[in-house]
């Protein structure tokens, strides 16, 4: 065979072999964009931790290996006012920093994090098995939560509550369906004002008929029954009021107290106790009836005061229920802005009290 036969030969081998080197190359690059996509598409895009579709695949997967988990479904409260108050890209910030934190506690529990939507997470827990390691995880979900949460644009931190429907495992009312019967729960929780419900079966939605109906919160009084009114407030601590409202001795009483008022003080509680009286006293906080009174009792650890405080709320003059405690940690931080939240804290406290109190004295029970 001639050489030049052979030098064509080798060289049409060689673009060949070329050529299909290329072509592997770009199917294997090919093959991990589509393994990069893939997994993206089970991720949050905004938070980084994983997304509803990788939540869902998550559960079956687990569910298959035999080990299906806890679910914690929480939802943030308030979330709406800090878009509207601060702009979404904060929001989107604060989304952020939560998921981060409770990304921590599912490592810590050997589970997994993931945002559902909007400001809606999922905890899956593969060992949370009882109602006690629900309810622990839950307990560490909120203590993770307490610290407000710092966000460049913000005036200051922003302090972040929940509300969370835990569901063991097993628990599917509708199948196909794994975060339902969290969800449900969550549902119970956010009716009856409480921080967390569990889902137990029978557990169900309201009716169709009893959603459209007379709610809880349809039924409360309106005006509520306590009230801070954060304009007649402001206008006492200025000095814009006439005589007969605020004498200028009680202004610069005022003022002195909100100068001391600092919630890392141990006599925080008895300063929160002040502020209110004069509050009251000067109409920048209103009860209703049945509300009669609310006082402040400054809480201690041992022999020191930690600076928290309870509220103790009477009604009709006859009956006396007492708030959970409020923790100084709530505010830090917040200066000058502690005395408004404070006070906001304080009635809106009163109110959930007052609800849980009547769902608790006032539901008709239904016939056997």
């Amino acid at each position: 065979m001639p050489a030049t036969t052979i030098a064509v030969i080798a060289a049409i081998a060689t673009a060949e072999v070329l050529q299909a080197v290329a072509v592997g190359l770009k199917l294997r690059h090919l093959h991990r964009r589509i393994a990069t996509i893939a997994e993206s598409a089970g991720r949050d895009y905004l938070t980084g931790i994983a997304g509803r579709r990788g939540l869902h695949d998550a559960h079956r997967d687990l569910a298959i290996a035999g080990t299906p988990p806890g679910v914690l479904l929480l939802d943030l409260a308030l979330f709406k006012d800090v878009n509207d108050t601060f702009g979404h890209d904060t929001g989107d910030d604060l989304l952020s920093a939560v998921a981060a934190r409770l990304a921590t506690v599912a490592t810590t529990q050997r589970g997994l994090a993931g945002r559902l939507g909007g400001d809606e997470f999922v905890l899956l827990l593969p060992h949370a098995i009882t109602d006690q390691q629900l309810l622990d995880a839950a307990a560490a979900v909120q203590q993770a939560l307490a610290e407000p949460i710092t966000i460049d644009g913000a005036p200051g931190p922003i302090p972040v509550t929940c509300v969370i429907g835990l569901a063991p495992p097993n628990a599917t009312p509708v199948p196909g369906k794994p975060f339902r019967a969290a969800d449900i729960a969550l549902y119970h929780a956010r009716h009856h004002r409480q921080t967390h419900a569990i889902y137990h079966p029978g557990m169900t939605y309201p009716t169709a008929a009893d959603r459209h109906g007379a709610r809880l919160r349809d039924q409360r009084p309106a005006p509520p029954v306590a009230v801070f009114d954060t304009t007649r407030f402001h206008r006492l601590v200025d000095g814009d009021v006439s005589r007969d409202l605020a004498h200028p001795d009680n202004i610069a009483e005022l003022n002195g107290l909100l100068e001391v008022l600092d919630p890392g003080s141990r006599d925080f509680g008895t300063d929160v106790h002040d502020l209110l009286v004069r509050c009251v006293a000067h109409g920048a906080m209103r009860y209703r009836e049945p509300i009669t009174d609310v006082s402040v009792h400054p809480t201690t650890v041992g022999e020191a005061r930690d600076g928290g405080f309870l509220l103790l709320v009477h009604l009709d003059n006859a009956v006396t229920v007492a708030a959970p405690q409020i923790h100084p940690r709530m505010f830090h931080g917040q200066r000058p802005r502690t005395a408004d939240l404070v006070l906001k804290e304080i009635a809106e406290t009163v109110c959930r009290v007052y609800d849980t109190y009547r769902a608790h004295t006032f539901t008709p029970r239904r016939p056997r």
